[in-house]
């Protein structure tokens, strides 16, 4: 799942339906570790059988679609609670803004 796209909580959802204790664990960055959410990652296969995933009908698929600015927000909010001092979200936004055209 991709970063910032509200895969932290997907991946809470999908611990708990399993029954893996480990849903309730504080700490983000555990979660997305495969020994502690037994979830599979496509990046840990090789590419024909990850596109034998993908093709198979009978495994369920999502896809998660989030508002771009929202992704940065979210991203900006996240960066602030680790590190003090951030500039303002109007100054990220004009910077990447200047940075990109």
């Amino acid at each position: 799942l991709t970063p910032k796209s509200g895969s932290t909580q997907w991946k809470r959802l999908l611990m708990k339906a399993s029954g893996n204790e480990n849903w309730k664990l504080r700490h983000g960055q555990k979660i997305h570790d495969p020994h502690y959410s037994g979830l599979n990652n496509v990046n840990r296969y090789e590419l024909e059988k990850v596109e034998k995933v993908w093709n198979d009908p009978s495994v369920f698929k999502i896809i998660v679609a989030r508002s771009p600015m929202s992704r940065v927000l979210s991203a900006y909010l996240s960066t602030r609670r680790t590190a003090r001092g951030q500039q303002n979200f109007k100054s990220l936004i004009s910077s990447q803004a200047s940075q990109d055209g």
